[in-house]
């Protein structure tokens, strides 16, 4: 007798719709796979930003204890000269939210004292990452008013009562990732917020923003302009 297969078996192969079926299962368990990692991903990059926020306020307090009172923000992009505390004010060509704000001073990094040792810090890493190439207008917004602009430009000195959406409590905000007022706040004109429940979110929608507040805590708040 013959080795081999069965007597009147012979080869089969899978029908059309049991091919259809495991490609259907696999497009869902690829489309699972591909949310579960931009959800990981936006929480990291959230995350992080956080963990900058925090740095920033560690240095900034560090200044404070040193120089008896925060350092002005920079009121134009790029980087500091040699002997300059602070950027002067060039409306349009800020450090912050793509040039209409003050910045998180340079001179944390640039100054005498170096209370910030990575430059990448001053910025949120998503908008770091959206604006590769442009990040000197990208820099975390800063609430601590431009000395050459008398405050008009940042907020009054040494705080501006600005709360953003959100805020609640008459709190005050130091840093946050991009902020705009309701004088310049066009949602066409600038990019989504950093953070939200999308990773990328679309140019024209608000998002949200992680918001430093003067005493110290980091949380993430509505993006838009102020109330």
């Amino acid at each position: 007798m013959s080795e081999g297969r069965p007597p009147g078996r012979g080869m089969t192969g899978f029908t059309l719709v049991e091919l259809l079926v495991v490609v259907a299962i696999l497009s869902i368990l690829a489309l699972i796979a591909v949310a579960n990692l931009r959800e990981a991903s936006r929480r990291a990059m959230s995350a992080q930003c956080k963990s900058r926020l925090h740095t920033v306020v560690i240095a900034l307090q560090q200044y404070r204890i040193d120089w008896n009172r925060l350092p002005f923000g920079d009121g134009s992009a790029g980087p500091l000269e040699e002997g300059q505390a602070f950027r002067p004010t060039v409306f349009g060509d800020g450090p912050a939210a793509g040039g209409w704000w003050n910045g998180v001073p340079q001179v944390l990094v640039d100054g005498p004292v170096h209370y910030i040792t990575d430059r990448g810090t001053l910025m949120c890493p998503a908008l770091a990452r959206q604006h590769r190439g442009d990040e000197q207008h990208w820099h975390y917004a800063y609430n601590v008013g431009g000395y050459d602009s008398n405050g008009f430009n940042g907020g009054s000195d040494p705080f501006s009562p600005i709360d953003g959406p959100g805020a609640g409590g008459g709190r005050v905000w130091l840093a946050r990732c991009l902020f705009v007022n309701s004088m310049q706040f066009d949602p066409g004109a600038f990019p989504g917020f950093p953070h939200g429940p999308e990773l990328d979110i679309p140019a024209g929608e608000y998002g949200e923003e992680n918001v430093l507040w003067s005493g110290g805590d980091v949380t993430q708040e509505p993006g838009g302009p102020p109330l």
